[in-house]
């Protein structure tokens, strides 16, 4: 199994390599140390490469690459222990100076030296072992690699669905399975088509062609696509199915609540059901799910894939469909796809020879094509295709859990810095969605995404060319369903989940029963909430691990029935007491009503999440000492009365998500003062009824969510100096009025700028009968993205819509009073998709092609358009 040890060197060299660690190390005076440092683990990591791929057949080494990886991040804790003493200088120092805090005279307490003597030893002790392990590198007689230069190639990202051109060879088995279906007695209520197949074979992708087939979806009044959690867990998959259907939340809904909803929402109703991936260990709680469905109209199908034989025998109401493997010559039509830009691969004849080797090797089975052809993109060196087709990788024998040579070698191919970010994925269990934002930030909060070498990209900017990049490669998929559009999830495949769990077993544990062992050198620990111990029990079974950098706690049916110590006080006060080097820290659906003071003592924590604490009364002041926060989540912490007086304190915060009783947000010292901010959400404050007044100090601030505040009336002159703003998304907000700037105010200074303004969302308000002007004139040059919903009173479409030549995207739900589109929309060239849902009948007919469409000439030219789900196209000329 191929390691990533070369990708957690790289983090600390460049850490050490940083241009502002340059200058804190002249501060602390021990520069020379750290730069012998820096050498040692330079002549160290040229060979790691090959030490990762050799580690698996050489026990020796493997035990070497464990020691070494201690030291590496017992050094990474000293760099963040040193870059903390600066911080904390500064801060102290920021009201009497404005001079940099990286020279000695910044010193001056009399704690300095001591410091200084003591990470001075600690540099000292980090020198002495990395060198003793850089000593027994000759009697492993390594071959220096070079690693996979990181290039970012600016791509779009497409959800895998509609990416049809790039798919291969699957266009029979897809008609066979409509035609399959078609067949079925509608009489029937539920009929059940397993498509059974290896790892990798591509049975979800087939499943979505048949999903996304146009005249087979306008047999179903719902559709509904959903990778399987781990657990099965009937809570997730309702609630997914209900946002999924019908984009509602239900997040405050018990279990009983749901399974109501749900049946009211399939009542007679026929739907398609996609479930991906269905396991063995799934089959005990498959007829609870069904129960449900069977309230659905006649007719209704569900397509599931699965590996297992068994879970096709015992769930399938009629015979599976087995998928079998591609014929080299799709294999290679696929391959050239991925590693070619169209047209190029006939200027590399030589190339292709190799690759018509290469996809031999994959044995039929298009997602390894996939991954190796993406990881020779514009590869052009004939040396690098000739590394893969020869590497010693392919004698491995593919695994009993599906586990394929060709993916082990995709993982080796990546470049080390992506490594380390896609074997941290491992904690969340299989089908588990989360946002890119968050998964950034978690990567950011643990030192994952790498500094730029002159500072000109800030990390969360490397670090979605990170994601891009894993999703190009297939080793990431992109789903859209979030709550609010534009905005994305992402999950891991199964089959690359199974693989980076085997890949990072020592760092990354998910932990579901007290059966199992906890490393003593696990850095990332997930852990189940219904976990069956006591506080002590749970003390003890943490007891070796004292180097975790992330906790997560994931609620479960079983947690939420039960009380569980996972979810009360006990885990935070272990935590606080035991893992002095925590830097992630996300407690989902947890019970405590207080937070200890001493929180503070975890001076390195980047990441809190406690969304969903609904017994959360306050949070301490204390905790806004922590000076390296960078994400704080108190999303649905619904009882929550007040945010801390002194949150202005957070000054490295990036992201903020808050649910409060408050009726006004505070001013002084708070959310205005966060000038770090760049992610702001204001989340069910059902009692807020105006946000704080200086908002135009937040210059760094690109996303401003303000979702279900019912007696919010108006928003802040102040928003409309947010220059740095990328996302404005407005919802669920009863009373709202939007129209408190009238055009004269908006020039009369020529103050009003929104010229960051790329994406507009508003959702939900009752009361607005107009778009408000004022924002779509401040961002005419730049809009791309416009969504309105359930706008009940919205009768008519500004004509100044005309103006946005910049917008691409353009989505109208649920507005029943709007009967028409506005004039000029046909000059919008830049338009590619408009959709139309659930609007008024009038406007459905003004919209359909030539024949008595009114409408039809204004949007004719635009490629994608959609009506009630359905694509619309010209009728061909005759």
């Amino acid at each position: 199994m191929v390691g990533y040890t070369m990708g957690i060197a790289d983090k600390v060299l460049n850490k050490l390599g940083s241009l502002s660690f340059k200058d804190i190390s002249l501060a602390w005076a021990f520069s020379s140390d750290l730069q012998k440092l820096r050498s040692t683990l330079t002549s160290i990591k040229s060979m790691l490469l090959d030490a990762d791929e050799k580690q698996a057949r050489n026990s020796e080494l493997s035990t070497w690459l464990g020691q070494l990886k201690v030291i590496l991040y017992e050094m990474e804790d000293f760099l963040d222990d040193l870059e903390l003493e600066v911080l904390q200088k500064q801060v102290a120092n920021r009201e009497g100076t404005k001079e940099k805090v990286y020279h000695l005279k910044l010193f001056p307490s009399s704690n300095w030296l001591a410091s200084c003597v003591k990470m001075w030893s600690k540099v000292k002790k980090l020198g002495k072992r990395l060198d003793e392990i850089a000593a027994q590198k000759p009697a492993f007689d390594f071959v220096e690699q070079l690693d996979m230069p990181f290039v970012h190639k600016d791509r779009e990202i497409h959800h895998s669905y509609l990416q049809v051109s790039d798919i291969v060879g699957r266009d029979n088995d897809k008609e066979n399975i409509i035609q399959q279906l078609m067949c079925l007695d509608d009489e029937e209520f539920l009929h059940v088509l397993p498509i059974v197949g290896t790892s990798g074979l591509g049975k979800t992708i087939l499943a979505e062609m048949v999903f996304f087939d146009e005249w087979f979806a306008m047999q179903f009044e719902i559709k509904i696509m959903m990778p399987v959690p781990e657990d099965f867990d009937l809570r997730k998959m309702i609630k997914y199915m209900i946002r999924y259907s019908t984009g509602e939340i239900c997040d405050d809904l018990d279990i009983e609540q749901l399974q109501t909803h749900l049946k009211m929402l399939l009542s007679a109703r026929r739907f398609l059901l996609i479930l991906e991936d269905v396991q063995n260990h799934h089959l005990a709680k498959w007829n609870k799910l069904k129960q449900l469905l069977m309230n659905g109209g006649r007719g209704s199908k569900i397509i599931i894939t699965t590996r297992r034989e068994q879970v096709a025998q015992s769930v399938g109401t009629v015979s599976p469909y087995h998928l079998q493997g591609l014929s080299d010559d799709e294999c290679l039509s696929m391959f050239k796809k991925c590693a070619f830009e169209e047209g190029q691969e006939e200027k590399y004849p030589n190339l292709v020879k190799i690759g018509e080797q290469i996809v031999k090797k994959c044995r039929g089975i298009p997602f390894s094509v996939r991954c190796l052809g993406c990881s020779l993109y514009k590869c052009t060196n004939e040396r690098d295709w000739l590394f893969v087709r020869d590497s010693e990788i392919w004698n491995q024998q593919s695994k009993e859990d599906g586990i394929e040579p060709a993916l082990n070698l995709s993982f080796s191919l990546l470049p080390s810095c992506l490594k380390p970010c896609l074997a941290f994925c491992s904690v969340f269990e299989k089908g588990h969605l989360i946002s890119s934002a968050s998964l950034i930030n978690f990567w950011m909060a643990n030192n994952l995404i790498l500094i730029s070498s002159d500072g000109s990209k800030g990390l969360g900017e490397t670090g979605m060319q990170y994601l891009k990049e894993l999703i190009f490669r297939s080793f990431i998929c992109f789903h859209d369903n979030m709550p609010f559009p534009f905005l994305f999830s992402v999950r891991m495949p199964n089959g690359i989940h199974d693989l980076v769990r085997q890949v990072a077993a020592t760092e990354h544990s998910r932990i579901s029963s007290t059966m199992q062992n906890v490393s003593e050198n696990v850095r990332h620990l997930s852990l189940s909430s219904s976990i069956d111990m006591s506080s002590e029990q749970l003390s003890e079974f943490l007891k070796k691990s004292k180097s975790v950098s992330s906790i997560f706690l994931f609620p479960d049916e079983k947690s939420r029935e039960q009380h569980s110590p996972l979810v009360g006080k006990s885990i935070l006060d272990i935590c606080v007491s035991r893992f002095l080097y925590l830097r992630v820290f996300s407690l989902v659906d947890s019970n405590f009503e207080e937070i200890p003071n001493s929180i503070s003592m975890l001076k390195h924590l980047r990441y809190v999440n406690l969304t969903f604490n609904r017994k959360l009364r306050e949070i301490p002041a204390s905790m806004c000492r922590l000076k390296s926060l960078q994400t704080l989540n108190l999303n649905h912490c619904l009882g929550l009365k007040r945010l801390p007086a002194n949150m202005g304190s957070l000054f490295n915060l990036q992201t903020l998500v808050i649910t409060t009783q408050e009726r006004c947000l505070p001013t002084e010292n708070g959310i205005a003062c966060l000038s770090s901010l760049r992610h702001l959400k204001i989340v069910a404050c059902c009692n807020l009824e105006s946000l704080f007044k200086g908002m135009q100090c937040l210059k760094a601030l690109q996303i401003l969510v303000i979702d279900g505040c019912p007696l919010l009336r108006s928003l802040p002159c102040s928003i409309k100096y947010l220059k740095a703003l990328d996302t404005l998304i407005i919802s669920n907000c009863s009373i709202l009025n939007l129209d408190f700037l009238t055009a004269e105010e908006e020039t009369e200074d020529g103050s009003c700028d929104l010229s960051s303004l790329r994406t507009l969302v508003i959702k939900a308000l009752p009361k607005l009968e107009a778009l408000p002007l004022w924002l779509l004139q401040a961002s005419a040059n730049i809009l791309c993205n416009i969504s309105i919903d359930f706008l009940p009173e919205l009768k008519a479409l500004p004509d100044e819509l005309e103006t946005l030549l910049s917008l691409q995207k353009l989505r109208i739900l649920n507005c029943l009073k709007l009967t028409a589109l506005p004039q000029g929309m046909q000059n919008l060239s830049s338009l590619k998709e408009l959709i139309i849902f659930r609007c008024s009948p009038e406007l459905s007919r003004r919209c359909q092609p030539p024949m008595g469409g009114q409408d039809w000439p204004k949007i004719a030219h635009v490629p994608e358009f959609y009506i009630d789900g359905l694509k619309i196209a010209p009728e061909p000329t005759q």
